[in-house]
């Protein structure tokens, strides 16, 4: 079974997001919480996403150039 959900709105999470490879996966949600910093570059190398949101959060920085070429195949919030 694939794993097509990640839904970690709301949490308190702190700190900064850990670099980690996130398979293909449908929806993926860390809003609403504290993280800071910024997304690291290595989360979206070979992922394929509907969704991903990581608003509302205290990021900084600029969007990764790999993004770009990254498949996002619904929304990036």
């Amino acid at each position: 079974t694939a794993l097509s959900l990640l839904d970690l709105r709301e949490n308190q999470l702190t700190g900064e997001v850990p670099s980690f490879s996130v398979p293909p996966i449908l929806y993926f949600a860390l809003s609403k919480n504290k993280l800071s910093g910024t997304i690291p570059d290595m989360f979206w190398s070979n992922t394929s996403y509907g969704l991903i949101d990581f608003g509302s959060n205290q990021l900084i920085g600029t969007i990764p150039p790999s993004l770009y070429t990254a498949k996002v195949t619904g929304s990036l919030l």
